[in-house]
């Protein structure tokens, strides 16, 4: 009986840790590498950030993130702080103006 018990709190304690980190691609509106270098240095810098690589070519952002630590919604708004738009959240607008025309929309046109 005493073994079962202690491996109902080994699982129990196991299950807890599992599932806090999760993966997740982010569409943005990157244009160079200036525009990855950007994005992935503000969203890796992030605390429950564990990975976050831009491809330029599909402008996905890929994350891999602790869910406990931080939400997908932060990381969205993070890339939208410094200029960019992510999924369905607009770039802020200051911070759009300020990029160097090559990451603005249509600067590699």
């Amino acid at each position: 009986m005493k073994k079962i018990s202690v491996i109902v709190a080994l699982l129990f304690i196991a299950s807890i840790g599992f599932g806090q980190t999760k993966k997740s691609k982010i569409m943005t509106t990157a244009q160079c590498n200036m525009c990855k270098k950007k994005i992935e240095t503000a969203v890796n810098e992030l605390d429950g950030i564990e990975v976050a690589e831009l491809d330029v070519t599909s402008k996905k952002l890929k994350v891999k993130y602790d869910s406990k630590k931080l939400s997908l919604q932060a990381i969205r708004e993070r890339v939208a702080s410094v200029g960019y738009q992510a999924d369905d959240v607009k770039a802020n607008e200051e911070a759009y103006n300020a990029l160097p025309g090559c990451c603005q929309l249509g600067g590699h046109n």
